[in-house]
Formats: C-alpha cells, structure tokens, sequence
C-alpha cells in the first residue's frame, strides 16, 4: 500500500489531563482512538490497528476490545482492513455536535462523551465556520475548506449534519441561534474597528 504521511496528535495536553482526571486511563485511550483515527482519515491516511497499539502502547487486543465499546456509542472508527464500514456510525465531533444541536449542555455532553469541554468547545468552533460559510452562501465543499482551514473531509461530514438538522425543528432551531449569535460577535468587532480607526486618526492629528 502506498504510504500517507499524517500528523497525530497522541498528547492533546491539558484536555487529556482533564479527561484523566474525571474520567481514567481506559476513557482516555479510547478518546486518542477517536482523535487520531479521525486525524489520519482527514489527511488522507488510515491507520491500522497495530498503529493505534503502537502510538497508544498497549496490545492489538486492547486496541479492539476498545473499538468495539465506542462502536456500540455509534461512533465510527475507521481502521486499515475495515474501510468497508465508512458510513455506517458517525464520528465522534459528528456526535458531540449533533447532542448539542439537540439542546444539551457542555457538562451533559461531557458526562455523556467523556470529552473535555474544551475539546467540545473547540469541534464547536469548527462546525459554526462551515455553518456560517453556508450562510454567506458559499456552498461548494471544496470552498468552505479553502475558507475555514477546515479538511474537506470534515467539511463534508459537517454539511451532512447541517441538512440532516434542517429536518429537525429543534436542531433547526439551534443553527439559527448559532448563526444568529456569530453573525453579532462580528458585527460587535466591525463596530469596534469602525470606531476606533478614526478615533487612532484623531489621536494622530
């Protein structure tokens, strides 16, 4: 097979000390399956088990007794040997996003998904630019992931869950507000920088 070279990230820092703490090592590890995986597929590459033992140290055995417990939260793990099985779950930023889209909390999520609320807050972050890039009518994957910074593959995954929202009236709710609230940050920092150029001209004269 041809080689893929990815960027991981094993040690997500404070986020994964966070988890350690609340939740233990086993929750952890299998936070770094979801991560990493998800990583390597929006770069281009997958990872087999035997990567996953190495980069986590611990057995092929650990590895997939660990991926059978996420799978049975719905959330899909993608692994070299079981590609065929795209589609069939959604990732685990798909999920957290989709449980707040439904009207829970950051400390419900958490409790639920054992993520960070950072790490929540942050997958946030990222589903509201694809959101807002729609809004600006730019619609295109390949657009958005130039716009956003965002793989196309994440892209795309967003898109999905955003039409898949629309049908719901409650989701289709909260992306209104989500769009709502950004929409008025940014006109909160256009008026900002509106006020204070000719206020640091004036100083200047």
């Amino acid at each position: 097979m041809q080689k893929k070279k990815v960027r991981l990230t094993i040690d997500n820092g404070i986020e994964d000390i966070e988890v350690l703490k609340g939740f233990g090592r086993i929750s952890l590890r299998q936070i770094k399956i979801e991560r990493i995986t998800e990583e390597a597929i929006e770069q281009g590459g997958v990872l087999s088990q035997e990567d996953l033992g190495k980069y986590l140290s611990c057995t092929v055995r650990t590895i997939q007794r660990d991926i059978k417990q996420i799978k049975q939260k719905g959330i899909e793990v993608v692994t070299r040997g079981y590609l065929h099985n795209i589609g069939r779950g959604q990732t685990h930023k798909v999920k957290i996003i989709g449980m707040y889209l439904d009207g829970q909390t950051y400390s419900e999520i958490k409790l639920k998904t054992k993520h960070s609320v950072g790490a929540i807050k942050r997958y946030m972050g990222s589903f509201v630019k694809v959101l807002m890039s729609q809004a600006r009518r730019i619609h295109r994957v390949k657009d958005i992931s130039a716009v956003t910074g965002l793989s196309e593959v994440l892209v795309k995954q967003y898109v999905e869950l955003i039409n898949e929202s629309k049908k719901d009236k409650t989701r289709k709710g909260n992306l209104r507000l989500l769009i709502e609230r950004s929409g008025y940050r940014e006109g909160i920092k256009k008026t900002e920088k509106s006020y204070l150029e000719p206020l640091a001209a004036m100083m200047r004269g």
